[in-house]
């Protein structure tokens, strides 16, 4: 049963991935399509508890060389497809395809004032020395730090387990605050702000562009301004959103 929830699981990411992309590329993405993508995922999310790329990458650190095999193949090569076409594609599967970003991305619209302040690269710092402590406990003593956030017990509805109320309060949390699972957390989030270098489609300026501001504002991440590298945009589109000029293009063109 594993193998065929992961297989649907993948089936899903590429699927919504494509959509997503395609939809961007003629400018017809808005904001409601984007709340049926994300609560599609959200629901394969607690249905068949895939697409749960954080988790599997900890089980992939934790089990070791000799640990599950060919169980673990599938997820292996999900991660490593998922990380080449978000560094081509920009960071969809994170926007609007995994479970755990998607529940936080929904909860984050619900209209109450929102938490802005703070420096991205402290958060990916803290992402980055999570990471590595992750891979630390992981190699060296099999434990998998990620499911003390919980996410596998939320989804599995197991709420005898107490890291099911560490998520939830993390949820609570992301309702003012942007996404603070992925921003701090999420080690596969950390592996693609690197790939995000590799010049993909991403949103550009074009000659519309008269600096307003209004998406630099717009931005949950701060990555809207004209020389950022968007290491930390989810493709949320707020600030295309935002732009009263029309001067944001979603495009490999970097201007």
């Amino acid at each position: 049963m594993s193998n065929i929830t992961n297989l649907i699981g993948m089936l899903w990411a590429i699927l919504s991935i494509a959509s997503v992309f395609v939809l961007l590329r003629k400018n017809m993405m808005s904001k409601y399509i984007g709340i049926g993508f994300l609560t599609i995922s959200t629901i394969l999310g607690f249905l068949i508890f895939s697409l749960m790329i954080p988790l599997q990458f900890q089980n992939l650190i934790s089990s070791g060389p000799t640990g599950k095999g060919p169980m673990l193949l599938l997820p292996i090569v999900g991660f490593l497809l998922i990380i080449l076409l978000s560094a081509f594609l920009g960071r969809i599967f994170c926007g609007y395809s995994c479970p755990i970003g998607a529940v936080q991305e929904l909860l984050y619209m619900i209209p109450l004032p929102k938490i802005k302040k703070g420096s991205k690269w402290l958060f990916m710092g803290i992402r980055w020395a999570f990471l590595l402590a992750m891979i630390i406990a992981g190699v060296l003593s099999g434990i998998s730090l990620v499911n003390y956030f919980g996410a596998g017990s939320f989804f599995g509805l197991d709420i005898g387990s107490w890291t099911f109320y560490v998520f939830t309060a993390l949820l609570l949390v992301s309702v003012f605050f942007y996404r603070p699972f992925c921003r701090l957390f999420c080690p596969i989030g950390a592996l693609m702000s690197i790939f995000a270098l590799i010049r993909g489609y991403r949103y550009e300026r074009n000659d519309k562009c008269v600096d307003c501001g209004m998406c630099e504002r717009a931005c949950p991440t701060d990555e809207a301004r004209a020389n950022d590298r968007k290491m930390e945009c989810y493709v949320c589109g707020r600030c295309d959103d935002a732009c009263r000029f029309g001067a944001l293009e979603y495009s490999m063109k970097r201007r």
